[in-house]
């Protein structure tokens, strides 16, 4: 923990002259539109990146004027939500969002209704420039089939359960994934809704004739991370969203396993996150949060452009 709290006040030191009134900066996300979405279907294209702290800041800047302040308080990322992380995260709470150090880094803790209502203003955004590309296009969370299918670049994930291949194993040595590496792909969470046995140990692997269950229970939470993660003493969390080595597939997805776990319609996530063990990684794997849709430092979005007229 003492590693990772000296390397983030390293980081804000480093960018603490550009913590500035300014920033953050308005900027042109036509430009990004057009350079950065990639096609899915012949009426779908998705964003190649997770959405940034920067992108969201764009959308506020411009709720700002436009919403009461009660609404607009309602749009802001609830960045009290690092502390669930049971360690000391006060640094995150502070500078996460707000800083320039973390620009490029994956927006979190905002919940369902603040992505859609991002969706919604890239919408008119985007309609209202006269030199746009499309004639008519609405900006939505994907379906999980059009995740999957950006994910895998496939109708399925039958023969590719990962960017690259069948296993996780088979990654390419250039690709990176910002996961827990607990035992890989077969590895996926033991739940318990009831109070469970104190005789129970914790923290332990059960092996099992289909996978293997990572038992951890604390205050009976619903999300809790693995034993061998629960240290973080070698994370840094999220990674910056165009992270060199976070290109996982050839189409050019980055961060689609890992990261963040992304929302996609249905009130599912998928990807897995910083603290997900492989199995949620996969394009296969069920719903890590059962549908829950909470918000949390680990949960984030991906944008999809759906043609309406071209």
């Amino acid at each position: 923990m003492k590693q990772n709290l000296v390397l983030l006040m390293l980081i804000i030191f480093c960018f603490n002259a550009k913590a500035q009134k300014t920033y953050p900066e308005k900027k042109d996300l036509k430009k990004s539109i057009d350079k950065n979405f990639i096609p899915v279907t012949d009426k779908h294209l998705m964003n190649k990146y997770e959405v940034s702290n920067n992108d969201y800041h764009q959308f506020l800047l411009e709720m700002k004027y436009r919403v009461s302040s009660d609404s607009f308080n309602r749009l802001y990322p609830d960045t009290a939500k690092w502390r669930n992380l049971r360690t000391y995260n006060e640094p995150y709470v502070i500078y996460y969002f707000k800083h320039p150090a973390y620009s490029e880094f994956p927006v979190v803790n905002i919940s369902r209704a603040q992505a859609e209502a991002y969706c919604k203003w890239l919408t008119e955004y985007y309609m209202r420039n006269e030199k746009r590309l499309y004639k008519s296009v609405v900006f939505r969370l994907p379906t999980e089939g059009e995740w999957i299918m950006a994910y895998t670049g496939k109708d399925s994930s039958f023969g590719f359960r990962f960017p690259w291949g069948y296993f996780m194993k088979s990654k390419p040595k250039d690709v990176s994934v910002n996961y827990c590496e607990a035992h890989q792909e077969e590895i996926r969470y033991k739940r318990e809704n009831k109070k469970p046995d104190p005789n129970s140990m914790k923290g332990f692997l059960l092996n099992s004739p289909y996978y293997d269950t990572i038992y951890y229970e604390k205050d009976f939470h619903m999300y809790e991370m693995p034993a061998i993660c629960s240290g973080l003493s070698n994370a840094f969390y999220t990674t910056n969203v165009a992270a060199k080595g976070f290109k996982q597939n050839k189409a050019g997805f980055y961060h689609m396993a890992g990261n963040v776990s992304e929302m996609v319609q249905g009130n599912k996530t998928k990807g897995g996150n910083y603290l997900s063990p492989g199995y949620y990684t996969r394009a296969d794997a069920e719903d890590e949060f059962e549908g829950k849709s909470p918000i949390y430092p680990f949960i984030g979005f991906r944008v999809l452009m759906e043609i309406v007229e071209k």
